[in-house]
């Protein structure tokens, strides 16, 4: 049985690399966005949740898909593609992440997946 790192690698595909300052541009222009009350809050903020921690955090792909404008789309594809390939979470690529991303968390409790 592979491991979640070989799986991780192999899904890589034929994408190009994402630099590790592409994935922090995409990760701070997400996190701006679910702080927002526009209606790419939600997706953005599944986005970011989910790659941050995805047993808690569930994201609804036909939601990110139909309701992120096209730059927000590669924001979100951008963060999907580096974590794939440089296995690094998103709330370690930028400035005070933990934080951040603890504050996300509270700000969009609601979308959590409910604990046994």
């Amino acid at each position: 049985m592979k491991t979640k790192q070989q799986i991780c690698e192999q899904n890589t595909g034929t994408f190009p690399p994402i630099t590790l300052q592409q994935y922090e541009h995409s990760v701070e222009t997400l996190l701006g966005l679910a702080r927002t009350d526009s209606g790419g809050a939600s997706p953005a903020a599944q986005v970011l949740l989910s790659l941050y921690n995805g047993d808690l955090w569930k994201a609804d792909l036909a939601h990110i898909c139909c309701s992120l404008d096209s730059s927000y789309f590669d924001h979100a594809v951008i963060s999907m593609l580096a974590r794939a390939q440089l296995m690094r979470e998103p709330h370690d690529v930028i400035h005070n992440g933990n934080q951040q991303f603890e504050e996300l968390g509270r700000l969009w409790h609601h979308l959590r997946e409910p604990q046994a």
